[in-house]
């Protein structure tokens, strides 16, 4: 009884915790946009650019050759390692920008001791034109599916605070793990693209199962009731998703998998925050104005 108290008395100030996210993403990826000409850092399949896969290799520091290569050669190189997912054997993936000469990045590798041959390395290149136009292609299409899943849940609630709570909760679940890729630093690959795209999805699954126990269920209880039933079911849907995930995560070899993973995990971790402190304050007021129970 006294945390509901506090509750009902302090439950519009819970918002401000998913306002401060939103406001502090944002300022974030202005800052990226402004450093790299987009929202989050991109990998060659997404700008343009070399990429040079190195397999059957053992005791190589992935760090060591990465400084390496960009003291030596250029500082448009990221280094990445993991298992290759057809041979299962070690792997390096050396990635460089459009302007560097990969020729220089072979030499140079060579001349740290590290044996290439035709049978352990490959070279994809990426032009800078069909990099843009992938990116933005994947962009649009993130658009369109976020505008398509808004339309759908206007028209499923046909009311504009209970639908403006799931977009916004959506929209600020996205922005937020945006943000926090571009702290970290992660660079975001055609793949790894995918889970941007399955956070809009995951972010609404809780918010539309609040919307419609308080709005559409009739007789279940006052609204705290209800909110705290809806809290108790999408709480255990999340940290489900988010232990699976985490397993995948920590078992994984595979680079791309990983990125994927992480990139839910933490879309899955801010959704708490943002469905319970901004989407049930949201919901709440809106009952309240409107006299449901």
């Amino acid at each position: 009884m006294k945390f509901e108290e506090f509750y009902n008395k302090n439950y519009k100030k819970f918002m401000i915790i998913p306002l401060l996210i939103l406001f502090s993403s944002l300022l974030i990826i202005g800052l990226n946009y402004q450093k790299y000409g987009s929202f989050f850092q991109r990998d060659v399949s997404l700008q343009g650019g070399s990429s040079i896969s190195i397999i059957n290799i053992q005791n190589i520091d992935r760090q060591e050759l990465e400084d390496y290569l960009r003291k030596e050669v250029n500082p448009d190189i990221f280094v990445r390692s993991g298992i290759d997912a057809l041979s299962k054997a070690q792997r390096l993936e050396i990635e460089a920008g459009e302007n560097v000469n990969e020729n220089l990045i072979l030499e140079k590798i060579r001349a740290k001791g590290i044996e290439l041959t035709k049978d352990n390395y490959s070279i994809k290149k990426t032009s800078a034109v069909l990099g843009e136009s992938t990116y933005k292609e994947i962009f649009m299409s993130m658009l369109i599916a976020f505008a398509f899943m808004a339309i759908v849940v206007f028209i499923t609630y046909r009311s504009v605070v209970p639908s403006i709570a799931v977009v916004s909760s959506a929209f600020t679940d996205i922005i937020g793990t945006i943000a926090i890729i571009d702290l970290i630093g992660i660079k975001l690959s055609l793949g790894s693209m995918a889970s941007i795209l399955l956070l809009i999805g995951y972010s609404v699954d809780t918010d539309i199962l609040m919307n419609t126990k308080v709005l559409k269920r009739k007789g279940e209880g006052t609204v705290n009731q209800k909110l705290l039933s809806s809290f108790k079911t999408g709480i255990v849907m999340t940290l489900t998703s988010i232990a699976a995930v985490l397993i995948g995560y920590i078992f994984t070899n595979i680079e791309i998998f990983k990125q994927i993973f992480l990139i839910m995990i933490i879309g899955l971790v801010l959704d708490i925050f943002v469905t319970y402190l901004q989407n049930a304050s949201l919901l709440k007021w809106y009952a309240e104005k409107k006299h449901i129970e």
